[in-house]
């Protein structure tokens, strides 16, 4: 992952058979009933690979990803 200024580019490797996996970035942690709930960005993509250029500079972010038919994983990240 590298987040810089507005900018955050994640990648990952599927370990199963998934085609899409979805993406969410927040400002807060959330927990399992927040995952069910719009987040700051919500995004599902087809890729093992998501660019995001419109977060705030100097800001805290959680991500959560999940494949189509998997448990969520978490990454906390801190912007410059």
């Amino acid at each position: 992952e590298k987040l810089t200024g507005r900018e955050l580019e994640l990648s990952w490797t599927e370990m199963g058979m998934s085609k899409t996996w979805n993406v969410k970035v927040s400002k807060t942690e959330l927990d399992s009933v927040g995952l069910t709930q719009p987040a700051f960005i919500d995004i599902t993509v087809d890729t093992t690979f998501v660019s995001i250029d419109t977060l705030e500079p100097n800001s805290k972010y959680y991500v959560y990803l999940q494949s189509e038919c998997g448990f969520w994983r978490y990454l906390q990240l801190s912007g410059r």
